[in-house]
């Protein structure tokens, strides 16, 4: 069998096969000629001419039929690509047949022709007929160009032509020609050199179709080079014959047929031959290929198949099988459509049908159903097989398994869409579901609620019992929450403790649809209030659920998230364990939030804050130290109320900041101050934020602005309010103790309003409490104030602490206080908190005062 790849190669070997073939079928012939030559020169076959008629009309149209047979061949081959000038001979050869006719017609003794016959009038018609085939050889084989349309029939047109006038000539016209046979003389000088010109032309176009078989081994250039060598030598016996009968006439004749015969040979090979050969080898190429398919689709990991034009299988691979989960045998016909999964199958019979009845390819991605029940995610595609006048025969296709892809799909949008420790969505999956929702607000009037619920104190969870307990609560969170809604609301966990609720359709009716949303939220808060089990522990925990109403479209979903975190934050403000409706005075609130936040942005990178200093005094009420207090003036809002930014900063990271530079500052101006007779005495006391104090670097950074600023730490005093107690107080006290060990004071303001106790007091290396103003106020005319001042001073007293009163405004409160034992006061009765200037002028004017009263009270 021939392989594809080996077809090049076989048609070279049958090239080479063949350009021998010539060469020992012209060799033969070459000794025959020699031989009859030498050895019967002058044989005489017939005593009476009459006697060869027969034999040579006998040749004669042995000839004259192997020349039709080649005009046949040419003509039928006329239009094949590899035929290129060949059929033109056709033409050559059908009026050499004619004229071969006449001359076969005209010999002498046959009937006359429409004149006579005779020796003279055979020969012409003989010589005619050779002139015309050695010509048609020589154009051939000298021309090279490509074969235009229509050439084989013009060429015949114009041999035909040629024909008609040869016989004119002949018949009637013969006188016109040279004498070329002499009776009792033999043949003239003209005919011998007629014939031996002949024969020189034969043997060029024999040369140049021997030169041209080296350069296209498929033409067959080698068995035309072997013709006009034959016929070379035919032309050479009709040169040495002395009689119309004698050996050497019939070898002409026999040489004649011979070599048209190898004509024919010639064009046999390239019309019918090499065809024949070639169509073998492609449907031995067409067979090995769809072997190679068969393998390929055996051993493709895509499953193949094939149908009819109607959509039905009738060829299926095994890893179509394996792929689908269906035996082939199974899968032909219609069978393929059983194993389809079945809320896929409906999708995939239109699309397979709208794809048959116009014609186009099929792709589409569905689920096959396994016997075992597994499911099988496939990428299916097929395309038309059509033949030659664009008519569909059916199709070919391939299903590839995609179920890894889909499952890594699915696992992409889940970790995108969906809270990777609850499952459930996450807040861009509940923003796309906000979004929907207001879509249909916009046709229904429907009111919807966003619940916007925090966990309280869930981060001392974390803190005291570890992450993997506080996850086991947030995952129990989301169970209970999930448990409080109806299927068609929506939970979300945004991050951290943060958990939102979407509630659907809860009427037209304001009233109603905010009741319908606050039982829901009871519902949730009760939830959240039972008992969870974690860690082998009990844990009862609470939260606050921020409520935001929402019936128009045009609100977005950052919007509404945004006003229900807003109300649950006023309901953290207003205590825990409570719900909150969202206000429009919430929004101007958190409006005027933010707006406080930039403001203070630019105010530090502006240098819009100062420090105010308010002195303490002793009981002699002589300056001993300060507080820093941070004032700011905005450029055009003017002073804005301490307590206001303060908060707003505390509750995000810019009080941090905020806190480094008054640090600074107040380091900068201690060093400063060391310059003064009249301020080196004085110590600084600074307010430190519960979120400045917790930061792990805080003792690091206290120690590097000492260190930058070259003071003595003794004159830094923090100060730190009650709310520090309430985190890690081991933390607390490593802090301080590590900067007490320098030098650093430290004093407790506000104390008496937080969560202080005596034993967070003994524990802490305090140097100083600070009662605060709120007791100080009344302590003369309020019997409860009184006695809690008493107290905190006699606390401090017994833990050897010095005790501070700020807010002093009367000499009523002064003498109360000095009569109970406090020592340093702080208040506007010695002064209130003045920019540097005019502060450090105060303490100039009570050092004068201080002189005079030396003086006035010194002896004598």
């Amino acid at each position: 069998m021939i392989k594809g790849n080996q077809l090049p190669k076989y048609f070279s070997l049958v090239a080479q096969s063949e350009s021998r073939e010539p060469c020992l079928s012209s060799a033969a012939l070459t000794l025959i000629f020699a031989a009859v030559v030498v050895t019967m020169p002058a044989a005489k076959l017939f005593d009476q001419p009459a006697s060869y008629i027969p034999l040579h009309t006998i040749l004669e149209f042995i000839s004259i039929a192997i020349s039709v047979m080649v005009f046949s061949l040419c003509w039928n081959i006329r239009k094949e690509p590899m035929a290129g000038k060949l059929p033109a001979i056709g033409g050559v050869f059908l009026s050499v047949a004619v004229i071969d006719m006449l001359h076969t017609l005209s010999y002498e003794g046959m009937p006359p022709l429409v004149t006579p016959a005779s020796v003279e009038k055979a020969i012409g018609f003989w010589l005619y007929a050779r002139i015309i085939s050695i010509l048609g050889l020589l154009v051939f084989a000298f021309s090279r160009q490509q074969a235009s349309a229509g050439y084989a029939e013009k060429s015949l047109l114009l041999n035909l032509l040629v024909s008609a006038g040869i016989a004119y000539i002949g018949l009637y016209h013969q006188d016109l020609m040279p004498r070329t046979f002499v009776p009792n003389a033999g043949l003239t000088a003209f005919k011998i050199r007629m014939e031996y010109g002949l024969a020189f032309l034969y043997l060029v176009a024999a040369w140049k179709f021997w030169q041209r078989s080296k350069e296209d081994t498929q033409a067959s250039f080698g068995w035309l080079a072997a013709a006009c060598w034959v016929l070379a030598l035919s032309g050479i016996f009709f040169t040495l014959y002395q009689n119309a009968s004698d050996l050497m006439n019939v070898m002409g004749h026999i040489y004649k047929s011979i070599g048209y015969l190898i004509v024919y040979r010639a064009i046999f090979v390239v019309g019918v031959h090499y065809p024949y050969k070639k169509l073998a080898a492609t449907l031995a190429s067409q067979h090995e290929r769809e072997l190679f398919y068969k393998t390929l689709a055996s051993v493709n990991p895509v499953g193949i198949f094939r149908s009819d034009k109607e959509g039905n299988y009738i060829y299926a691979n095994a890893n179509w099988s394996k792929i689908a989960g269906l035996p082939v045998n199974q899968a032909l016909d219609s069978g393929w459509k059983q194993g389809i999964y079945p809320a896929d199958r409906l999708r995939v019979e239109q699309q397979w049908n709208t794809a048959v009845s116009q014609a186009r390819p099929f792709s589409l991605e569905y689920r096959f159903k396994k016997p075992n029940g597994e499911i099988a995610w496939v990428y299916g595609q097929t395309a038309a097989i059509k033949n030659e006048t664009d008519e569909i025969l059916g199709y070919v296709g391939t299903i590839t398994d995609i179920t890894r892809r889909k499952a890594t799909e699915e696992e992409i949008h889940r970790l995108a869409y969906y809270d990777s420790l609850t499952q459930l969505p996450n807040r861009s999956m509940m923003i796309d579901r906000i979004s929907q929702s207001l879509a249909s607000r916009q046709r229904n009037k429907i009111y919807g609620a966003i619940l916007f619920i925090d966990l309280d104190n869930f981060k001392q969870i974390n803190a005291t019992r570890g992450h993997t307990v506080g996850d086991r609560l947030l995952i129990e969170v989301g169970n209970r929450l999930r448990s409080c809604v109806r299927a068609s609301d929506s939970v979300a966990r945004l991050g951290g403790d943060e958990f939102v609720v979407l509630l659907e359709d809860l009427g037209q009716n304001h009233e109603q649809a905010a009741m319908k949303a606050g039982k829901t939220a009871e519902r949730i808060l009760e939830a959240l209030n039972s008992p969870y089990q974690l860690a082998e522990q009990e844990y009862i925990g609470s939260s606050c659920i921020g409520i935001s109403l929402f019936i128009d479209g045009n609100e977005t979903p950052e919007d509404l998230l945004r006003r229900s975190d807003t109300a649950m934050y006023r309901a953290k403000s207003n205590g825990r364990n409570i719900l909150c409706f969202f206000e429009p005075a919430m929004q101007k609130a958190l409006e005027e939030h933010a707006t406080l936040e930039s403001w203070m942005r630019t105010a530090l990178r502006e240098h819009e804050f100062r420090l105010y200093y308010q002195v303490q005094v002793d009981h002699n009420r002589q300056p001993i130290g300060a507080e820093a207090l941070i004032r700011w003036k905005h450029p055009i809002q003017g002073f804005i109320y301490t307590p206001d930014f303060i908060n707003v900063a505390e509750e995000s990271e810019l009080i941090v900041a905020i806190g480094q530079w008054v640090l600074e500052t107040g380091c900068a101006q201690i060093k400063a101050w060391e310059s003064n007779p009249a301020m080196r005495s004085l110590s600084l006391s600074i307010n430190v934020s519960a979120r400045q104090f917790g930061r792990p670097d805080f003792v690091e950074t206290i120690k590097a602005v000492i260190a930058r600023s070259a003071i003595a730490s003794e004159k830094l005093k923090l100060e730190m309010t009650e709310g520090l107690l309430i985190h890690d107080v081991d933390d607390t006290v490593a802090k301080m103790t590590q900067l007490k060990s320098i030098g650093v004071q430290f004093s407790m303001d506000d104390f008496g309003t937080g969560h202080s106790s005596l034993n967070y007091l003994k524990r802490l290396p305090l140097s100083q409490l600070k009662i605060d103003q709120s007791f100080v106020r009344d302590i003369t005319v309020d019997a409860n104030d009184a006695a809690i001042v008493k107290t905190i001073i006699r606390m401090g007293q017994t833990l050897q602490m010095n005790v501070i009163a700020e807010g002093v405004e009367t000499e009523e409160q002064l003498r109360f206080l000095k009569e109970n034992g406090c020592t340093v006061f702080q208040g506007y009765l010695f002064g209130k908190p003045l920019p540097l200037e005019e502060f450090e002028r105060l303490i100039a004017s009570c050092n004068e005062r201080r002189l005079v009263d030396r003086k006035s009270n010194a002896p004598g």
